[in-house]
């Protein structure tokens, strides 16, 4: 009716171009607006209706919903030294040999053997803190905490199977993490990951079109959560008070309006001019120096046997690529962090 009133009143228009009938077509198309959202919106609706009906049952409906994700998700070519590569086998090497470029370390930078800089010292008594080993209960509330929907790792067992087979596996899991806090490195059944590849567009041509996801044994979440839930303790001593994220009760919304404060300071007049730069580092977690890490960990003031955990998590870390739902190459990572 919206669109059929619409066309009318554009009719009238041209056989007679009045400010009347200008009023009444401009009222019309913005009825027929109107109508075409609300009639969007219904079916948006009706939609997602569905999907909670049949988005997760055995139907054709859900199938059919698969099997588009999957499409819209597969890497079918992509470009190397401009030319276009579309055989699977090919763009799994080149995609073993992109990330194993980044995530091993081949250069051979030394780093000062004195850092130019005073830094900020962890307290005593959280050094003391750091390397307990800890409880059973400890372990069991970071079991508990790990989602239950997060996507298992290449072993196959899922936080699920963890939590609900506690009780037979409590006693096993307590030894694993005690061995580990005695000094003992991650076996390699731990630490193999999995890196899927999620596009950012609906046609990924290139390495940086898609965003690298490692999927981690649930055993080597918990080893690495149990360290996690340590540092919190002395971030507060160690990051300024100006960085507004990593420390709990911090915003780091708060620096969105540090930083517009800060620019709009250039608007003033000074004899001198200023200057904002703004870095953005590519990949740059994938890129972190190992001996950096524990070089500026040893001078904040982390004991020796801390760091010596911080390097079992981090240096027996194996990778294998998933591209198209297939594993590709299986290797050793010599920097950066998960």
């Amino acid at each position: 009716q919206a669109k059929a009133a619409a066309n009318e009143a554009e009719k009238q228009f041209d056989r007679l171009p009045s400010k009347a009938n200008l009023i009444n077509l401009n009222k019309q198309n913005a009825a027929l607006v109107h109508a075409l959202n609300l009639e969007s919106e219904f079916w948006r609706q009706k939609s997602n209706c569905k999907w909670l009906e049949a988005g997760e049952r055995n139907t054709k409906f859900f199938h059919s919903s698969v099997k588009k994700k999957r499409l819209k998700s597969r890497i079918s070519r992509v470009m190397d030294n401009q030319q276009e590569i579309t055989d699977s086998a090919q763009i799994k090497e080149l995609a073993v040999h992109f990330f194993r470029s980044i995530l091993c370390d081949t250069s051979a930078t030394s780093l000062p053997h004195d850092f130019p800089f005073q830094f900020p010292q962890v307290r005593q008594d959280v050094v003391l803190n750091l390397c307990q080993a800890p409880s059973q209960e400890d372990i069991k509330e970071v079991v508990f905490s790990i989602n239950k929907e997060s996507v298992v790792g290449p072993d196959g067992f899922s936080s699920t199977f963890f939590q609900a087979c506690w009780d037979t596996i409590a006693e096993d899991v307590f030894v694993a993490v005690t061995d580990f806090f005695r000094g003992t490195p991650m076996p390699r059944s731990f630490t193999a990951t999995s890196i899927i590849l999620i596009p950012k567009n609906d046609s990924p041509q290139s390495w940086s079109d898609v965003r690298p996801i490692s999927l981690c044994n649930v055993t080597n979440k918990i080893l690495s959560n149990l360290l996690y839930t340590k540092i919190p303790q002395a971030l507060p001593d160690l990051i300024s008070p100006s960085q507004g994220g990593f420390v709990p009760g911090r915003l780091i919304a708060d620096n969105i309006l540090l930083a517009q404060e800060m620019i709009h300071y250039l608007d003033m007049r000074h004899r001198k001019g200023n200057l904002i730069l703004k870095l953005d580092m590519s990949k740059a977690y994938d890129r972190v120096k190992w001996k950096f890490l524990y070089a500026i960990l040893e001078k904040i003031g982390f004991p020796t046997r801390f760091i010596a955990l911080i390097r079992h998590a981090i240096e027996h870390c194996w990778f294998t690529i998933l591209v198209n739902g297939e594993a590709s190459g299986f290797f050793k990572s010599s920097q950066g962090l998960r």
